[in-house]
């Protein structure tokens, strides 16, 4: 998300974070309650926001969203890697937390090394229990026997 003042003319980020407990529970679509604290966050208040691809009709502020902003905006493009920076400085702070999981390596992404270390050690206290993987290995399988019987 870009928020651009237009009388100052800067350019002012927030990216949207939450806890997993959050999106584990209430899913990605509690994205509403993210998107409204992180626009909270910015200071001065924007006149108009430029959103990468996510269309939000629920917001009061003028804002255009833009499929692939990051090619059509240096102002996407910009918010985009400081979202990024920020998203790996805490892949960071976890990996001090959690070492065996190598967040500072593969930065939260599914990578092999990620999965392995979800197979070997489970889910610590910071992976979302709703994320496909994470779930799988959480829910015991159902072996119905019978189901393979020949009479």
């Amino acid at each position: 998300m870009v928020a651009t003042a237009k009388a100052a003319r800067h350019c002012f980020t927030a990216p949207p974070t939450a806890r997993q407990r959050q999106v584990s529970r209430d899913g990605v679509p509690s994205g509403r309650h993210v998107f409204n604290r992180a626009f909270d966050q910015l200071q001065p208040t924007p006149d108009y926001l430029l959103l990468d691809f996510i269309k939000l009709p629920w917001l009061r502020l003028p804002h255009q969203a833009f499929a692939k902003g990051e090619s059509i905006s240096a102002s996407v493009a910009a918010a985009s890697i400081l979202a990024k920076e920020a998203r790996d400085l805490h892949m960071e702070t976890l990996a001090r937390s959690f070492p065996d999981y190598g967040f500072d390596k593969h930065m939260g992404y599914g990578t092999a090394a990620h999965q392995q270390a979800l197979r070997q050690f489970g889910p610590c206290a910071e992976h979302r229990r709703s994320f496909k993987p994470v779930k799988a290995l959480l829910t015991p399988a159902v072996h119905d026997e019978t189901l393979f019987t020949l009479k």
